[in-house]
């Protein structure tokens, strides 16, 4: 299990649920002022080093023998160029030991839009699949245009060991992992049901089982942010679309539920809003 604002990555029992090993996080990944040394994990502020706040560990795969488990950072460092870095890493841990063993350059198609990675799947010990996403599309405050949601295979074969690198220092030379043009572009393959139109946070990959022909199915899934969120007093609303217009606009293509949470006695009906 991993999560993105260590960024962490553990062990667990899945019958007991218990921590079985906590892994160590390489110490150029931890946020925290260059300077200092200080550790931040709760926000950017006062960090100029280490992992963006709510973009550490977004993808997790396993090797097929069990070996090494691969974490690749949402974005590019607070060091390497933040929100502006269009480079992140791949950090590869001995399954063993619970340490990092090497770590790798991955080339992101572009910085800004909220570029990021979301998943990433093994497909052996050295290529996987890679799910890249910007914030465009339909969701939560999203900007619907230009969605982009792409699935590239890439190959650590040749990549450089760049533990050691600062990835945009000037005169850095490292070799990238191998990244294929496009394998899969899910904005393209988005569903008739959803108008065509593609969700903001598609954030999920894996490979399901195989079929009849021989092939195999590919199963891509969304966050939650797509359908739920609430306001700063904590109220939670239900957002549904109306995929039937041309263009999506918050005056017109959608309803808002709000069923708050009262501080005592029983709770209220739904209020519209």
């Amino acid at each position: 299990m991993s999560d993105e604002y260590g960024p962490s990555l553990y062990e667990i029992d899945r019958n007991s649920g218990a921590v079985v090993k906590t892994y160590t996080t390489p110490a150029n990944l931890i946020p925290r002022n260059a300077a200092s040394g200080v550790a931040n994990y709760a926000a950017d502020s006062g960090n100029d080093a280490g992992k963006r706040t709510n973009r550490g560990f977004e993808g997790l795969a396993i090797s097929p023998d069990g070996k090494y488990a691969f974490a690749i950072l949402q974005s590019a460092m607070l060091d390497e160029g933040g929100g502006n870095g269009s480079v992140n890493r791949i950090v590869k841990f001995d399954t063993a030991t619970g340490e990092a063993v090497a770590q790798y350059a991955y080339q992101m198609k572009r910085s800004g839009q909220g570029q990021g990675v979301s998943a990433l799947v093994a497909l052996n010990d050295h290529e996987f699949l890679v799910l890249e996403r910007n914030n465009r599309g339909v969701g939560v405050g999203a900007e619907l245009a230009t969605a982009d949601k792409e699935v590239y295979k890439i190959d650590l074969t040749g990549a450089t060991d760049v533990s050691g690198i600062d990835l945009d220092a000037a005169g850095a030379a490292y070799t990238k992992v191998a990244k294929s043009a496009q394998f899969l572009d899910l904005d393209a393959n988005t569903l008739a049901e959803l108008g065509n139109k593609s969700p903001e946070k598609w954030e999920g990959l894996a490979i399901g089982p195989k079929l009849a022909d021989g092939s195999y199915l590919l199963l891509a899934g969304t966050d939650n942010d797509y359908s739920v969120t609430q306001n700063a007093g904590g109220t939670q609303f239900d957002v549904y679309f109306r995929f039937s217009d041309a263009t999506l606009t918050p005056a017109r293509s959608n309803a808002r539920w709000a069923k708050p949470k009262p501080a005592s006695g029983p709770q209220t009906a739904p209020a519209r809003r």
